[in-house]
């Protein structure tokens, strides 16, 4: 995709992990860095397990698995952290599921609650409106909160226990 200092990791093919190699190639421009790891018995990049993405759910797997004590490596493709609206809602359960990460309290702090869902027609007369019920959580059935905004949180959570996401880094397949 042409991005400016994009990396890409790249395994010895030599080595498994799991009977599986994992291999990546530079997809970029031509002046594009590349990282190469000396296969997964490098300390500096041995992993057991490579996350792929560093949006909500790559973020939240990592940190759960990191929680149990595994050892995580994160890669993205994206050179730097967005901050564009992209999802604007998080649910309690999500919540619940990310409780004990120590990360749902300081979430549902930035999070506004969701009480009505309202939709309007191009003249602004309302077509849609539907109240939303309480659920059976400590927090609100949906709260409005941009995608950034949690994916910044786990972000911080991760590197207070040593883990940060390798941007400019594309995953392109398993050998």
């Amino acid at each position: 995709t042409g991005l400016q200092g994009h990396r890409s990791l790249s395994c010895d093919p030599q080595v498994t992990t799991g009977g599986r190699n994992l291999r990546c190639s530079c997809c970029c421009a031509p002046d594009a860095q590349a990282l190469t790891c000396v296969g997964m018995t490098d300390p500096k990049y041995d992993c057991e397990v490579l996350v792929v993405g560093a949006g909500p759910v790559g973020l939240a797997t990592a940190l759960s698995l990191v929680s149990q004590g595994v050892d995580v490596r994160i890669v993205d493709d994206m050179p730097m952290r967005h901050a564009t609206p992209r999802a604007s809602a998080i649910h309690a359960r999500t919540l619940e599921l990310l409780a004990p990460f120590g990360v749902s309290d300081r979430i549902a702090a930035y999070a506004q609650p969701i009480r009505d869902i309202l939709f309007f027609d191009e003249r602004g007369g309302e077509v849609f409106h539907r109240k939303l019920r309480a659920v059976d959580s400590q927090y609100p059935a949906q709260q409005n909160l941009q995608q950034w905004q949690a994916e910044w949180i786990i972000a911080e959570q991760l590197q207070s226990r040593g883990v940060s996401v390798q941007a400019a880094t594309r995953f392109t397949g398993l050998v």
